[in-house]
Protein backbone atom coordinates (compact mmCIF):
# COMPACT_ATOMS: atom_id res chain seq x y z
CA UNK A 1 0.00 0.00 0.00
CA UNK A 2 1.29 3.45 -0.91
CA UNK A 3 0.90 5.94 1.94
CA UNK A 4 2.30 8.90 0.07
CA UNK A 5 0.07 11.94 0.38
CA UNK A 6 0.50 14.98 -1.84
CA UNK A 7 -0.74 18.21 -0.29
CA UNK A 8 -1.48 20.98 -2.80
CA UNK A 9 -3.02 24.44 -2.87
CA UNK A 10 -5.86 23.82 -5.29
CA UNK A 11 -7.66 21.57 -7.74
CA UNK A 12 -5.55 22.76 -10.67
CA UNK A 13 -2.37 21.56 -8.93
CA UNK A 14 -4.02 18.24 -8.06
CA UNK A 15 -5.11 17.57 -11.65
CA UNK A 16 -1.74 18.47 -13.13
CA UNK A 17 0.20 16.34 -10.64
CA UNK A 18 -2.14 13.36 -11.04
CA UNK A 19 -1.66 13.47 -14.81
CA UNK A 20 2.09 13.99 -14.56
CA UNK A 21 2.47 11.16 -12.06
CA UNK A 22 0.62 8.79 -14.37
CA UNK A 23 2.95 9.90 -17.20
CA UNK A 24 6.22 9.26 -15.32
CA UNK A 25 5.34 6.21 -13.22
CA UNK A 26 4.46 2.81 -14.62
CA UNK A 27 2.56 1.15 -13.10
CA UNK A 28 0.64 4.11 -11.74
CA UNK A 29 0.63 4.47 -7.96
CA UNK A 30 -2.43 5.15 -5.87
CA UNK A 31 -1.42 8.48 -4.42
CA UNK A 32 -3.80 10.42 -2.24
CA UNK A 33 -4.21 14.16 -2.50
CA UNK A 34 -5.17 16.73 0.09
CA UNK A 35 -6.24 20.15 -1.23
CA UNK A 36 -5.61 23.17 1.01
CA UNK A 37 -7.78 25.52 -1.08
CA UNK A 38 -5.21 28.26 -0.96
CA UNK A 39 -2.01 29.07 0.84
CA UNK A 40 -1.95 32.47 2.50
CA UNK A 41 1.02 34.64 3.35
CA UNK A 42 0.83 33.73 7.05
CA UNK A 43 0.52 30.05 6.20
CA UNK A 44 -2.57 29.83 8.43
CA UNK A 45 -4.25 27.35 6.10
CA UNK A 46 -1.43 24.86 6.60
CA UNK A 47 -1.78 25.26 10.37
CA UNK A 48 -5.38 24.12 10.02
CA UNK A 49 -4.19 21.01 8.16
CA UNK A 50 -1.77 19.77 10.82
CA UNK A 51 -3.90 16.70 11.52
CA UNK A 52 -3.74 15.66 7.86
CA UNK A 53 0.06 15.56 8.04
CA UNK A 54 0.25 13.92 11.46
CA UNK A 55 -2.30 11.21 10.63
CA UNK A 56 -0.39 10.17 7.52
CA UNK A 57 2.95 10.20 9.36
CA UNK A 58 1.50 7.94 12.09
CA UNK A 59 0.80 5.19 9.54
CA UNK A 60 4.32 5.45 8.11
CA UNK A 61 3.27 7.62 5.18
CA UNK A 62 5.12 10.40 3.43
CA UNK A 63 3.77 13.92 3.10
CA UNK A 64 4.73 15.82 -0.03
CA UNK A 65 3.82 19.50 0.04
CA UNK A 66 3.79 20.97 -3.47
CA UNK A 67 2.88 24.66 -3.59
CA UNK A 68 3.70 27.85 -5.50
CA UNK A 69 6.95 29.66 -4.79
CA UNK A 70 5.22 32.90 -5.78
CA UNK A 71 7.43 35.98 -5.50
CA UNK A 72 10.29 34.66 -3.36
CA UNK A 73 11.33 31.00 -3.44
CA UNK A 74 14.00 31.39 -0.74
CA UNK A 75 11.62 33.14 1.68
CA UNK A 76 8.89 30.58 1.06
CA UNK A 77 11.36 27.77 1.84
CA UNK A 78 12.44 29.44 5.09
CA UNK A 79 8.80 30.03 6.11
CA UNK A 80 8.01 26.36 5.51
CA UNK A 81 11.05 25.18 7.48
CA UNK A 82 9.95 27.32 10.42
CA UNK A 83 6.41 26.01 10.14
CA UNK A 84 7.62 22.41 10.03
CA UNK A 85 9.52 22.98 13.27
CA UNK A 86 6.82 25.02 15.03
CA UNK A 87 3.99 22.63 14.18
CA UNK A 88 6.11 19.48 14.53
CA UNK A 89 4.97 18.01 11.25
CA UNK A 90 6.90 16.04 8.65
CA UNK A 91 6.86 16.79 4.94
CA UNK A 92 9.08 17.10 1.91
CA UNK A 93 8.46 20.21 -0.14
CA UNK A 94 8.60 21.20 -3.80
CA UNK A 95 7.88 24.74 -4.95
CA UNK A 96 6.35 25.39 -8.36
CA UNK A 97 7.59 26.10 -10.97
CA UNK A 98 10.93 24.25 -10.59
CA UNK A 99 11.92 24.38 -6.89
CA UNK A 100 14.38 27.23 -7.46
CA UNK A 101 12.68 30.08 -9.34
CA UNK A 102 9.83 32.37 -8.41
CA UNK A 103 6.47 31.62 -9.95
CA UNK A 104 3.64 29.13 -9.79
CA UNK A 105 1.99 26.24 -11.62
CA UNK A 106 1.02 28.52 -14.51
CA UNK A 107 4.68 29.56 -14.88
CA UNK A 108 5.51 25.89 -15.35
CA UNK A 109 2.64 25.31 -17.77
CA UNK A 110 3.77 28.20 -19.96
CA UNK A 111 7.13 26.44 -20.36
CA UNK A 112 5.71 23.08 -21.45
CA UNK A 113 3.20 23.95 -24.15
CA UNK A 114 3.53 22.07 -27.42
CA UNK A 115 5.84 24.28 -29.56
CA UNK A 116 3.42 23.98 -32.48
CA UNK A 117 1.02 26.15 -30.47
CA UNK A 118 3.55 28.89 -29.72
CA UNK A 119 1.69 31.42 -31.94
CA UNK A 120 -1.17 31.41 -29.41
CA UNK A 121 1.21 32.68 -26.72
CA UNK A 122 2.86 35.15 -29.10
CA UNK A 123 -0.52 36.75 -29.82
CA UNK A 124 -1.46 36.80 -26.14
CA UNK A 125 1.87 38.37 -25.19
CA UNK A 126 1.41 41.06 -27.87
CA UNK A 127 -1.98 41.80 -26.28
CA UNK A 128 -0.32 42.13 -22.85
CA UNK A 129 2.35 44.47 -24.26
CA UNK A 130 -0.35 46.56 -25.91
CA UNK A 131 -1.92 47.18 -22.49
CA UNK A 132 1.35 48.16 -20.79
CA UNK A 133 1.46 51.79 -19.83
CA UNK A 134 -2.30 52.15 -20.00
CA UNK A 135 -4.68 52.42 -17.07
CA UNK A 136 -5.97 48.94 -17.89
CA UNK A 137 -4.74 45.83 -16.14
CA UNK A 138 -3.15 43.21 -18.36
CA UNK A 139 -4.38 39.65 -17.74
CA UNK A 140 -2.14 37.31 -15.75
CA UNK A 141 -0.83 33.79 -16.27
CA UNK A 142 -4.07 32.02 -15.30
CA UNK A 143 -5.81 33.97 -18.07
CA UNK A 144 -3.00 33.12 -20.47
CA UNK A 145 -3.41 29.38 -19.87
CA UNK A 146 -7.18 29.66 -20.11
CA UNK A 147 -6.90 31.60 -23.40
CA UNK A 148 -4.42 29.01 -24.72
CA UNK A 149 -6.83 26.14 -24.10
CA UNK A 150 -9.88 28.12 -25.20
CA UNK A 151 -8.16 28.80 -28.52
CA UNK A 152 -7.28 25.13 -28.98
CA UNK A 153 -10.76 23.89 -28.05
CA UNK A 154 -12.53 26.65 -29.94
CA UNK A 155 -15.08 27.46 -27.24
CA UNK A 156 -15.09 29.27 -23.92
CA UNK A 157 -17.85 26.90 -22.76
CA UNK A 158 -15.89 23.71 -23.33
CA UNK A 159 -15.84 21.69 -20.08
CA UNK A 160 -12.21 20.74 -20.73
CA UNK A 161 -11.23 24.30 -19.76
CA UNK A 162 -12.18 23.62 -16.14
CA UNK A 163 -9.26 22.72 -13.88
CA UNK A 164 -10.63 19.30 -12.98
CA UNK A 165 -11.18 18.37 -16.63
CA UNK A 166 -7.92 19.52 -18.16
CA UNK A 167 -5.96 16.82 -19.95
CA UNK A 168 -2.28 17.41 -19.38
CA UNK A 169 -1.58 14.03 -21.00
CA UNK A 170 -2.66 15.45 -24.37
CA UNK A 171 0.61 15.77 -26.34
CA UNK A 172 -1.01 18.16 -28.80
CA UNK A 173 -1.23 20.70 -25.96
CA UNK A 174 1.51 19.79 -23.43
CA UNK A 175 5.00 18.31 -23.52
CA UNK A 176 5.37 16.30 -20.31
CA UNK A 177 8.82 15.20 -21.48
CA UNK A 178 10.08 18.80 -21.40
CA UNK A 179 13.39 19.28 -19.59
CA UNK A 180 11.80 22.05 -17.49
CA UNK A 181 9.90 19.29 -15.67
CA UNK A 182 13.09 17.43 -14.68
CA UNK A 183 13.27 18.84 -11.11
CA UNK A 184 9.62 17.93 -10.45
CA UNK A 185 10.08 14.49 -11.98
CA UNK A 186 13.16 13.81 -9.84
CA UNK A 187 11.35 14.99 -6.70
CA UNK A 188 8.32 12.79 -7.31
CA UNK A 189 10.31 9.70 -8.27
CA UNK A 190 12.46 10.08 -5.15
CA UNK A 191 9.37 9.95 -2.94
CA UNK A 192 6.81 7.70 -4.62
CA UNK A 193 7.03 4.02 -5.37
CA UNK A 194 4.86 2.04 -7.76
CA UNK A 195 2.33 -0.22 -6.11
CA UNK A 196 3.18 -3.91 -6.09
CA UNK A 197 1.50 -5.88 -8.87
Amino acid sequence: MNNTQIVVEGESDKKFLADFESFIVNPKTSLSFSVLNGFDVDLNILKKSVFTFQRNSLVGGKNLLIIDANGNCEKRTKDLEKLRKDLQIEFECFLFPNNSDTGNLETLLCKIINPINKPVFECFEAYQVCLEGSSLKAPGLKSKIFAYLETLYGSENDKRLQYKNRDYLNPEHWNLDHEYLTPLKQFLLAHIQPSAQ
